[in-house]
This record gives structure tokens, C-alpha cells and sequence, in this order.
């Protein structure tokens, strides 16, 4: 059987049917969204957090296996540049309807998730995909092509099935309730049913399905070189009577990075005469170096105590720079605990666009590598919420909050056992 072939079709008839993942947004949702009030689901009821997005103004998106009129035209409306490609023309036709609607500029591509050939490497600087790798029999290829067609530094937002709703006799529990596992995993409906059962949901026209394992799911993605870098559950909401979600989540979302090629080398001289030129912007110009204070900077750069060291892209560019030890330390704070103090600073024009945890995560595997610790410590600007969110969000927890000697400007202390 030409699965792809049928499950186009089937999904045609989905449209028709007025299925709730083809029921173009509103509108206002549109309207809200141009004005940067929005938000999409990749799941039945929870939204992907909004600090798992970059700034959208004019990025490459691609919404994979994401026609319906949905995810597209909302990313569009916030500013994206958006391609939507799925494997229904009805689906398609849906997000055209809404382009057309509104006047947003959406491309549409009718084609196979799992060959995005049709593109060029390093195309799009963010991939969402929501539940439908489902239908699909190997989603290893899915991911493979997303890692190569995603851009370095960029995120793939994914939303999967938890497999084990394959587990149960769904005929059963409508009947009496009782949920029995009856399908071993990973389930396919071409494999898993029998003949019968296989032809009677061909005849109502439903899309075939396939579970995948997590080894697939989420082991697949990184294999390929994804970075896992957010996850969360949901589950259809109470309307549907999901009986498995009485007793478990049943679906997943994951954030994977395509990891930037950074590499490391000590400072010298003359790049850090270039980092102490760099100037941020209000609230960040607390980072910026006076000029009378440049010369004593430079001297703590270069102390190899303090082990400074330069970030540099696969072009040779300096996007960053850290520092391991005590000039990670600001006074006034507990450093008693045996900990790695470690310092960064990012680049003024690559701040802001949802990258700081690929950078936080390239210089904790460096640091792994060079100094083997027992635990991380981060100490931040109190009124540095982002950069807060980010190491959070790389497994620190916040241990101190302190006043700085001298200015009284709060800091907070992280730390991350090893």
C-alpha cells in the first residue's frame, strides 16, 4: 500500500469532515496576532511557551506537515516568513484561504515530511511540527531532513504522540470502560490489525497511524545532532474523554537546537580590545566597559587565572566570549561551595534571538572537556531576566540572592551540580 498516497487522500476527507486540525483561525486571531498578541498549540490544549520562540520579524519558518490554516498563517501574522508543507492539498488549500483572507505572504509546498528535498540545506531558521508524524511509518527520515534543511543555531518545535496510547483496546473501553492493553509496540495499523479490522477503517476513509517508539521520537532526534532543549506534556482537553488521559499525559513537545560549530581559543590582545568596544543597549549597558576602565579590563582578560577565552562561529566570527573562575565571581556573594565560576557575554547584535541556551550549552561541554567540575555556578544581574530564564532553563537553580558590595545592585547566584 502507497501509505503517503492513501493518508493524502484521507486527509482531504478530513478537511470535508471539518476535523478540528483543519479548521482555519479567525480573523481576529490574525489581527491579534499582526498587533503581537498570539500564541499556536502543537497539541490539543497547551500552547509552546512564547520564550521558546526568537523574535519572528522576517524569519524563516517552515511549519512541516502543518496545513490546516492554523500554525502558518498566525506565525505569518507575528511576522515570519512562512512555508507550510504538508502532504494534503486540502490542508494547503486551507492555509491559502487564510493567506489570501488576511493579505499575508505564505508559501505552500505539497509534499513528504520525511523529503524535504525541495529545499536547500540551512534554509529556515525555525521548523514547527505539530502531531502528525503519526502517519507516517519511519520518522527517523523526518528528522534527519529537518537537521539539514534547519539553519545553525535554529530550533525545531515538535509535537509527538505518547506511544503508549497505542497500548490499549479503544472498542472496549468505549464499551465498558475498562482499558486493556491489547497491541504490543511500536503499533502500525497496517501491522497491528487484522484484516478486517485494517479494511473497516479504510472504508470510513480514517488516516492510517503509526506509534514510533521514544527511541525514535525523541532518541531519532538526536541522533541526527538535535540539542533537546525543552520539553512538556498535554492532553486532549476534558470535551473529548480521552480515558488514557485520566491516568497519563498523552502527548509530548520537544524544542531541539541545530548546535552552532563553535570553537574556543584564549583570549589575546586584540580581541579584547574588540569585546571591550562592544555597547548594549538599555538595560544591558551595565556590560559596557567605560573608557578609563578599559585598560584595567584588559589586564583581567589576559590573567590566565581567570581563563578567559573566545567564541568563534564556523565563519571565524567572534559572537561571544567566557570567562572560568574568579572573575566569574562578583563581590558580596557566598563562594564558599566547591563550584566552577563561570562568566559570558554575547555579542550586542546576536542578543535577543532565542539562542542564549546554545550558547550556554557550548560553553558547559567545553567546560566539561577543560576542567572537569563538580558542579557550574553562574552569578547574573538580578534585573537580567532573560539571561536568568536561560541558565534555568540549562539546569541551574538559583541558590543566593545578594546585594553588590560597593553599588548595592542585586545578583542572584546559580548553581548546577555535575
Amino acid at each position: 500500500m502507497d501509505i503517503r498516497a492513501y493518508n493524502r487522500l484521507a486527509w482531504d476527507r478530513e478537511v470535508e469532515r471539518g476535523n478540528e486540525w483543519t479548521v482555519p483561525v479567525s480573523e481576529e486571531a490574525i489581527a491579534a496576532a499582526r498587533q503581537g498578541q498570539w500564541e499556536i498549540i502543537l497539541t490539543p490544549t497547551k500552547p509552546v511557551p512564547k520564550e521558546w520562540f526568537p523574535d519572528l520579524k522576517d524569519l524563516d519558518v517552515l511549519c512541516l506537515a502543518s496545513g490546516g490554516g492554523q500554525q502558518g498563517p498566525i506565525l505569518a501574522a507575528a511576522g515570519a516568513k512562512v512555508t507550510v508543507l504538508d502532504n494534503s492539498p486540502r490542508q494547503l488549500a486551507q492555509d491559502r484561504f487564510v493567506a489570501e483572507r488576511d493579505s499575508l505572504a505564505i508559501t505552500t509546498v505539497e509534499g513528504d515530511m520525511a523529503d524535504l528535498s525541495t529545499f536547500a540545506d540551512q534554509s529556515f531558521d525555525l521548523i514547527v511540527h505539530p502531531v502528525s508524524n503519526v502517519f507516517v511509518p519511519d520518522v527517523r527520515p523526518v528528522w534527519a531532513e529537518a537537521f539539514r534543511v534547519l539553519r545553525q543555531g535554529g530550533a525545531l518545535l515538535a509535537g509527538f504522540s505518547n506511544p503508549a496510547i497505542y497500548l490499549f483496546d479503544y472498542d472496549l473501553a468505549d464499551r465498558t470502560g475498562i482499558l486493556q492493553v491489547k497491541y504490543a509496540l511500536p503499533y502500525s495499523d497496517v501491522t497491528s490489525l487484522s484484516e478486517e479490522e485494517r479494511q473497516r477503517y479504510i472504508d470510513k476513509g480514517f488516516p492510517l497511524e503509526f506509534s514510533h517508539t521514544l527511541e525514535d521520537q525523541i532518541g531519532g532526534q538526536l541522533d541526527v545532532g538535535f540539542v533537546i532543549a525543552g520539553f512538556y506534556e498535554d492532553s486532549y482537553g476534558e470535551e473529548e474523554e480521552d480515558i488514557v488521559a485520566n491516568y497519563m499525559p498523552t502527548f509530548i513537545v520537544t524544542r531541539a537546537i541545530k548546535p552552532l560549530p563553535f570553537t574556543f581559543q584564549p583570549v589575546v590582545e586584540a580581541s579584547v580590545r574588540g569585546i571591550l568596544k562592544w555597547r548594549y543597549e538599555a538595560p544591558y549597558d551595565l556590560y559596557n566597559i567605560a573608557p578609563d576602565d578599559v585598560e584595567k579590563e584588559m589586564q583581567c582578560f589576559l590573567d590566565p587565572q581567570n581563563a578567559y577565552h573566545t567564541i568563534t562561529d564556523e565563519r571565524g566570527d567572534l559572537v561571544a566570549y567566557c570567562c572560568f573562575g574568579p572573575d566569574g565571581q562578583v563581590p558580596g556573594g557566598d563562594y564558599n561551595a566547591d563550584a566552577l565560576d563561570i562568566g559570558l557575554g554575547v555579542r550586542p547584535d546576536l542578543t535577543g534571538q532565542g539562542r542564549g541556551l546554545t550558547y550556554v550549552n557550548a560553553v558547559l561541554n567545553f567546560a566539561r572537556r577543560t576542567f572537569p567540575p563538580t558542579a557550574f555556578r553562574v552569578t547574573v544581574a538580578e534585573f537580567n531576566q532573560r539571561a536568568l530564564r536561560v541558565w534555568e532553563k540549562a539546569g541551574f537553580r538559583p541558590v543566593q540572592t545578594f546585594q553588590r558590595s560597593g553599588d548595592g545592585l542585586p545578583f542572584v547566584i546559580l548553581v548546577r551540580e555535575e
